[in-house]
């Protein structure tokens, strides 16, 4: 790991929520905690909504994922939300899985989705329907991947 002023976001996943929490930007930032105790582990949940950022925690307070929305601060992840899918696989290679765009008859129109494996965690990249820019980046630890 970097050390600790240096740190990239990816290099938070698996590391105690308070360590990010007490960086900048997140420090000025309003956050809402929620505790999830219906699935199969306990969740805690960092939500920043009008900063776009999502942490999903375990029980232990380890960041597991973290979701990046359209509309979030760029300089988080490094990449722009204006990609496109032709632009991400150019910059990223082959993903190692991927989705078409989808009608769910509950959540309606869902855009494609790429899947990116390293050993040290998963980039995932949902793009919009109509626009095919990224709609979401999510940052997950390779033992929480669905």
């Amino acid at each position: 790991m970097n050390d600790e002023d240096e740190m990239k976001l990816p290099d938070y996943l698996g590391v105690h929520v308070s360590r990010l929490l007490e960086k900048a930007p997140f420090t000025g930032w309003k956050v809402k905690r929620s505790v999830v105790k219906g699935l199969p582990a306990k969740e805690v949940h960092y939500v920043f909504a009008k900063n776009r950022v999502e942490l999903i925690c375990g029980e232990d307070e380890r960041i597991q994922t973290i979701f990046l929305h359209a509309g979030a601060d760029e300089g988080l992840s490094g990449i722009p939300f204006a990609l496109g899918r032709q632009a991400v696989l150019q910059r990223f290679g082959p993903p190692s899985k991927s989705g078409a765009p989808y009608q769910d008859p509950f959540l309606g129109a869902n855009g494609g989705w790429d899947r990116f494996t390293s050993p040290s965690m998963t980039l995932h990249i949902k793009y919009r329907v109509a626009s095919d820019a990224i709609d979401t980046i999510t940052l997950m630890r390779p033992d929480v991947v669905p």
